[in-house]
């Protein structure tokens, strides 16, 4: 079973289906790839939100502290960058 798997079985996600995201165009506003099992967590729950507690960056949130394409300060941004080149996925 895999960990995304486990997790809807622990916290069901919404009925409804998410609305697509344009990964190619998210990676290239920031500049690095994003890993897959981000790309499917991110399909199955509502956009930046999980649990109706912990909230994850989605390129698809109105929220300004989400949204992860959005005006998301240049230094989280940055260390998501950072991250990337050493190998650490966010």
């Amino acid at each position: 079973m895999s960990p995304l798997e486990h997790l809807t079985e622990l916290c069901p996600p919404p009925p409804a289906e998410q609305p697509p995201v344009d990964w190619p165009s998210v990676e290239s506003t920031l500049g690095l790839r994003l890993p897959e099992d981000y790309k499917r967590l991110t399909a199955t729950y509502d956009p930046g939100r999980f649990a109706n507690y912990l909230w994850i960056y989605d390129p698809r949130h109105t929220s300004v502290h989400v949204n992860l394409t959005g005006p998301v300060s240049d230094s989280v941004r940055e260390q998501m960058r950072s991250d990337h080149a050493r190998g650490i996925y966010p």
